[in-house]
């Protein structure tokens, strides 16, 4: 199913030659090696966000 879903995507996306890209959760292995063997290039990524705990001592 999983190749159908991504098969279908990248048809959709052929056209107009678009970039697809999304996200995978670092601990799922299993779909990294799925997406890794659909050829998708995995790249680490480092994701910063703020909790209002964070940001409001900043401001006030």
């Amino acid at each position: 199913m999983g190749r159908q879903l991504m098969t279908a995507l990248a048809g959709s996306a052929a056209a107009d030659r678009l970039a697809i890209r999304w996200e995978v959760k670092p601990e799922n292995v299993a779909a990294q090696r799925f997406y890794r063997r659909l050829g998708a290039t995995l790249r680490t990524r480092v994701v910063a966000g703020w909790r209002p705990e964070s940001y409001l001592p900043l401001i006030g």
